[in-house]
């Protein structure tokens, strides 16, 4: 596939979604401004826990029905039933998860219900999404997947409209409903787009995705689970500072998250024998990328809070390398998450795990010692471990297919 026709599939996903990748920076950025520090590190926390518990409930099925959707007709599978299965399965992990986080972090009960009813939510959401992608629908899917998010403009631009602070709870009620009308509308376009069939995703195989629960929740690692661990060891004054700046490095993880959704089914329906055009032009745009970030950021995050967050602008040059590292993780986790074997999957995950476990220890201890510069470094090292093993096994995956 030449580099005209993967600007032709990415061009106009990208640019609707980076409309609405703005809209939560935006967003967020004015909810940071405006609520008080502990508020702003609380709710930078309940986002972390919020993915995180979200990612635990899917159990990797989104990137199962990639796999089962992108290879049947669009009347193979009957979604309705599907979507009621994933709730179901769901409600188990995401139960245990919410009790775990009440053990850890001394979170109230509406924020607790919060997070059991938008994680259980944001998983059904995620997995009817990746039903409509797997047949070519990206705009629809890639832009579902961000509206609710994009939604916290709303707040945001009343609270700077009325020169007021914002109440953390009304937020997250907010938060709740635009989850639950965007999963109403992405039903109605599942329902216009796909026909019901006689195929149902199996418990038995529904169970064997649990391997790309591993790949994702590693992708999590230096974004929320960091956010996360900080949470439970810094002060929420002093998470809000990195979270404040972590937020210009978001447009990488949206342009990851958007080429993902659609290089998987690309690369699963045309295989290629030549990669080098593909990693030249992803590895030059994410290194343009950063420097740019490193070089601008400063001043905008200077200007955006009017100079409350400035104690953590020194971030911005370690948040804009792993987010630059983020991006080009996109070519091997696309190809090997599309085609690769499941037995070598696994074997990619439990390395991963173990390194990047020992990283989060690491990670754990260099946050208690340096505050918000041990969380950079940390999610930076993170990013840079996951990179350095997924392109090493990308390579001998490939020269495998290749002899």
């Amino acid at each position: 596939m030449g580099a005209r026709r993967w600007a032709g599939i990415t061009l106009a996903p990208f640019a609707l979604n980076a409309s609405a990748g703005v809209l939560t920076l935006v967003g967020i950025t004015l909810l940071f401004r405006a609520l008080p520090a502990d508020e702003a590190g609380r709710l930078a926390l309940i986002l972390a826990l919020l993915e995180i518990l979200g990612l635990v409930g899917s159990l990797g099925l989104p990137n199962l029905v990639t796999r089962l959707y992108g290879e049947a007709g669009r009347d193979a599978f009957d979604w309705p039933l599907d979507l009621v299965g994933t709730a179901a399965l769901a409600a188990i992990p995401v139960t245990i998860g919410v009790v775990t986080v009440s053990v850890i972090y001394d979170l109230p009960s509406n924020t607790l219900w919060f997070l059991m009813i938008g994680s259980l939510l944001l998983v059904v959401l995620n997995s009817g999404c990746f039903m409509l992608n797997a047949h070519g629908h990206y705009i629809w899917s890639s832009l579902l997947l961000r509206l609710s998010s994009a939604s916290l403009i709303v707040p945001g631009m009343l609270t700077f409209v009325a020169g007021g602070s914002t109440n953390l709870a009304g937020l997250l009620l907010f938060y709740t409903s635009a989850l639950a009308l965007t999963l109403l509308f992405l039903i109605v376009l599942l329902s216009r787009n796909l026909t019901r069939g006689p195929r149902r995703i199996a418990l038995s195989q529904r169970l064997e995705a649990t391997v790309f629960l591993a790949s994702t929740g590693i992708g999590l690692l230096p974004d929320q689970g960091i956010t996360a661990i900080a949470g439970a060891l810094l002060r929420p004054e002093t998470l809000a500072i990195y979270a404040a700046m972590a937020v210009f490095a978001r447009p990488f993880k949206l342009g990851a998250n958007i080429l993902t959704m659609i290089m998987t089914p690309e690369l699963v329906r045309r295989r290629r024998g030549r990669y080098l055009n593909l990693t030249v032009g992803l590895w030059s745009f994410a290194l343009l990328c950063s420097l740019g970030i490193a070089l601008l950021g400063p001043a905008l995050a200077h200007w955006a809070y009017a100079g409350r967050y400035d104690s953590g602008l020194v971030l911005l040059p370690l948040l804009a390398l792993a987010g630059a590292l983020q991006l080009t993780l996109v070519l091997p986790r696309s190809d090997l998450g599309g085609r690769a074997p499941i037995a070598l999957l696994r074997r990619l995950f439990v390395v991963l795990a173990g390194v990047l476990g020992l990283l989060t220890v690491l990670g754990a201890l260099l946050i208690t010692k340096l505050g918000i510069l041990g969380i950079a470094i940390a999610g930076l090292a993170l990013q840079a471990g996951r990179n350095l093993i997924s392109y090493a096994y990308w390579r001998d995956h490939r020269r495998r297919e290749a002899s």
